[in-house]
């Protein structure tokens, strides 16, 4: 009972390591595109501001 106790500590580490993996890699993801977003936003106002 206690090895296999032992066994399933590590594999709910190791799920836990990778969902954290995951979850950095989402929020990495995330400000990325956020920045993309900002980017294109100030690009729009520029135009306007030059059309005006």
């Amino acid at each position: 009972m206690r090895k296999q106790n032992g066994i399933l500590r590590k594999h709910l580490d190791k799920t836990r390591k990778q969902t954290g993996i995951l979850l950095n890699d989402f929020k990495v993801t995330l400000k990325e595109e956020q920045q993309k977003f900002g980017l294109i936003v100030l690009i729009i106002k520029l135009r306007f501001k030059l059309e005006i």
